[in-house]
């Protein structure tokens, strides 16, 4: 019979070769390099945030400032070519 391990305290991460249990309070100081944002590509809200390293006041700010959201539902979409628009807008 093995050990039990509440997830929601614990993550198992593993990298090639190696697998290491990781406290969930040191998984949230790691840091996460922003992503790549292609013209063609439709990215829901919270993945642009991710890619962005913006938090949800900073979105909600983007979004006064000009930059497009669309709506489905209850998610909010933004083209790729949208926020490269915004960003060069605001550069200028």
């Amino acid at each position: 019979m093995g050990v039990a391990l509440d997830m929601s305290v614990q993550q198992i991460c593993s990298t090639p070769g190696d697998t290491k249990v990781m406290d969930s309070r040191q998984q949230n100081t790691q840091y996460h390099p922003p992503g790549e944002i292609r013209i063609s590509s439709l990215y829901r809200g919270d993945e642009l945030k991710r890619r962005m390293g913006w938090s949800d006041s900073a979105f909600r700010a983007a979004r006064r400032r000009g930059l497009k959201v669309r709506r489905e539902g209850k998610r909010a979409y933004v083209f790729g070519e949208d926020l490269i628009a915004y960003m060069k807008g605001r550069t200028e």
